[in-house]
């Protein structure tokens, strides 16, 4: 098998290359992203805003439209070819330089790509594409990890709401995010692998509470998040209903973990829905 450039291909990672050279000017360690932790304690110790420099850089991602290297073009993203693909992610590992994706990108925007209606295309894919809109994952729960299906959170239909009650724990950047992808149980007479929802939650919603959970190291890499009553209700949005069960897996879980380029209170949250009829809490429910 020959593993050298196309003509095509080389050209393209001398482009990717030059973009790196007259952008990525800090170089390694200047910009971490919502994994690494925003370094609040080292900016007041006059230290370097790691966050904020990783804010900056996904922001000139954006200007070029390589912020979604695999969406295709018609939602915005680059529509890099597979082997564009590995080019890219080589030469920004070359200069260790951030990589866009998380959650967002890699699991909630291919998920609405599928599911999601033009209006909820047009509401949360922009700031996906600008690198303004940063998202966490609410699967874990302090009871359900590897088994995801044993979550006990749940979301009860009330009107167009729906109450949900829970804690999802492990939240990965949950400090930083703007949106959050939920799963809750949605029918609880059903076997635990069905009856399950996808909501997208603001995280600024009033009544959404994110405790970091601070290691060792004195750093938040991950945080906890409770549903509280609330006056007022967060927003949420419902994806799709699966009444069918988590076979076949939505793209957010197809796509988790991915080896090659491409998260006795209760809330009440407002929701659209995915599919007509299907209504979740400011979320997305997938089904």
């Amino acid at each position: 098998m020959d593993f050298r450039d196309s003509p095509e291909d080389a050209e393209f990672r001398n482009v990717v290359r030059d973009f790196l050279a007259a952008e990525f000017k800090d170089g390694p360690g200047a910009a971490s992203g919502p994994n690494a932790e925003r370094a609040t304690e080292e900016v007041g110790r006059g230290g370097v805003d790691r966050y904020g420099a990783y804010k900056g850089w996904m922001k000139k991602l954006a200007a070029k439209g390589w912020i979604a290297p695999a969406w295709p073009k018609e939602y915005g993203g680059a529509g890099m070819t597979v082997m564009q693909q590995f080019v890219f992610n080589e030469e920004m590992a070359k200069a260790r330089a951030p990589r866009p994706g998380g959650i967002g990108v890699g699991f909630a925007g291919p998920t609405i790509i599928v599911y999601g209606s033009d209006g909820q295309k047009k509401e949360h894919l922009p700031g996906m594409l600008s690198g303004d809109d940063v998202w966490c994952q609410g699967f874990s729960e302090p009871g359900s990890g590897s088994d995801l299906a044993s979550l006990q959170t749940s979301a009860v239909k009330d009107g167009d709401d729906y109450v949900v009650n829970g804690q999802k724990i492990w939240t990965s950047g949950a400090q930083f995010a703007q949106r959050m992808i939920l799963l809750a149980r949605t029918d609880a007479a059903a076997p635990k692998h069905k009856g399950i929802s996808y909501l997208l939650l603001d995280m600024k919603s009033p009544g959404v509470t994110v405790r970091p959970l601070v290691n060792m190291a004195n750093t938040p890499g991950f945080s906890e998040v409770f549903s509280t009553t609330s006056a007022s209700p967060p927003k949420t949005s419902s994806a799709r209903r699966t009444a069918a069960g988590m076979s076949p897996p939505p793209p957010s879980t197809s796509n988790a973990r991915p080896s090659a380029p491409p998260s006795p209170n209760s809330t009440r949250w407002k929701t659209s829905s995915f599919t007509s009829g299907s209504k979740a809490v400011t979320g997305t429910a997938i089904g």
